[in-house]
């Protein structure tokens, strides 16, 4: 099957995508949108937040632990 446009040379059309237009499909368009590069390196969601609060507090807690292992340390050291 070939279709023609006005002012251009007739083309030909698979039967694949000539069903597809018979069946109301239309030719996919691809738009380019254009991001800000900042929103790839920022992550303002209320979840990013509260995850890098706990971490902080693990950290926190982390560093608590060895500093309390670090003194008992001493401690037996200093008593031997």
């Amino acid at each position: 099957m070939t279709t023609q446009v006005p002012g251009e040379e007739p083309t030909q059309v698979s039967p694949t995508k000539r069903t597809l237009l018979k069946a109301g499909w239309v030719t996919p368009v691809i738009l380019a949108v254009g991001l800000p590069a900042s929103s790839y390196a920022q992550n303002t969601s209320r979840r990013a937040d509260r995850q890098a609060e706990r971490e902080e507090r693990r950290e926190e807690r982390q560093q608590a632990r060895e500093e309390r292992r670090r003194e008992r340390q001493e401690r037996r050291e200093n008593r031997s």
